[in-house]
């Protein structure tokens, strides 16, 4: 039988206690539903966390200290925060997790996430590098400009390594925080004719001889690789790219 917790306080999970009366120290909602209401909070110290649908409905405020998994299977987690704090790398494996506003500060460590992951509303990056493996991607669906806040700084060290994915609103700046496992390489595009989803990757083996259509002009970049860009509507839609190295101005463009 499903059972329903229904959260309106603020509420520490350190372990969950099995029918066996053994102590783990997985969260797991696959037998019940928690609802978090906005005025609420949940705190949890589990290393691992197992969500399902929408059995972890969070309109409120959801601390994770200390994660290190999150396995989730067409996970829902509702408009709310989402923040994770922990000196460990942390993997999300599964097939979609979709978060509110999502808090990264993994100091020293790094994100790796094995899914489709959506993000409806914000993604704060503190610290700590955001992997993206499987050909998968994260998607932002909030158009806002400042839908990602990061770091915006040449030392900057948690970002996107993979796919990461904008929905953009016409005439607007966004800028997307990207780079390899290595550095930092932050693409920038505005003013859009029109509503997109666009897909930046950078990659370090794209080939920096760009040729021009004027005789004799080849115009070389440093050796540093290049981004793929795609749109869902490349033939209908035109944007102005904005590419650069960072310097110590700390200045993005």
């Amino acid at each position: 039988m499903l059972k329903e917790i229904i959260l309106v306080t603020v509420l520490y999970v350190g372990f969950v206690f099995p029918s066996s009366g053994q102590t783990t120290t997985g969260f797991n909602c696959e037998g019940a539903e928690v609802y978090i209401s906005t005025t609420a909070s949940l705190f949890s110290t589990c290393s691992d966390l197992y969500v399902k649908g929408s059995n972890l409905w969070n309109e409120g405020q959801f601390y994770a200290e200390g994660l290190e998994l999150i396995e989730c299977e067409d996970a829902k987690l509702g408009s709310g925060t989402f923040s994770l704090h922990s000196d460990y790398s942390v993997d999300i494996s599964g097939d979609f997790i979709q978060f509110g506003v999502f808090n990264l500060d993994l100091p020293d460590s790094k994100l790796s996430i094995n899914s489709d992951c959506e993000i409806s509303d914000r993604l704060f990056l503190k610290s700590g590098l955001v992997s993206i493996e499987g050909g998968h991607s994260i998607f932002i669906s909030n158009t806002d400009e400042d839908a990602i806040i990061f770091n915006n700084s040449i030392d900057n060290d948690s970002y996107i390594s993979g796919s990461l994915k904008r929905k953009i609103a016409s005439n607007g700046t966004y800028y997307f925080p990207v780079g390899n496992e290595s550095s930092f390489h932050p693409f920038c595009l505005s003013d859009a004719l029109s509503e997109d989803e666009i897909s930046v990757i950078f990659d370090e083996n794209v080939p920096f001889n760009w040729e021009s259509s004027n005789v004799n002009s080849t115009l070389k970049l440093e050796d540093v690789g290049g981004w793929i860009v795609s749109s869902d509507y490349a033939i209908e839609n035109n944007f102005v790219p904005i590419v650069s190295k960072l310097d110590y101005s700390q200045n993005l463009l």
